[in-house]
């Protein structure tokens, strides 16, 4: 009983520590219109990406903690900084339209 009662409560401290770095968000534009396929980067490498809604969600003690990248085309990216992989969080971004993009001109000419 003793043994059974010890496993038990290593599962739940193993549950709510899993249950702790938990971060959420949503992505949305300047409109709060949601940012379907925006990108999370850590490190240059990809965490996770919104779904229909805008939302995300990851583990942070899969990554770690430090500094996170939000990019989506057309729009400025958005920096933000995880400093405890053992406290949840949740995300409430807003986007910035990209002011000055880049054009390319395709000129066809036949040889």
């Amino acid at each position: 009983m003793k043994k059974f009662l010890l496993i038990f409560i290593i599962f739940l401290s193993a549950l709510s520590i899993d249950a702790q770095t938990r971060v959420t968000g949503r992505v949305t534009d300047e409109g709060r219109e949601p940012l379907i396929g925006a990108v999370i980067t850590y490190n240059s490498k990809g965490v996770c990406v919104t779904d229909m809604d805008g939302k995300f969600e990851f583990n942070a003690a899969n990554f770690g903690y430090g500094k996170y990248v939000v990019s989506y085309l057309g729009f400025q990216s958005y920096t933000f900084y995880i400093y405890s992989i053992y406290a949840s969080s949740w995300w409430n971004i807003v986007m910035k339209e990209e002011t000055s993009i880049e054009l390319a001109t395709n000129m066809p000419y036949r040889f």
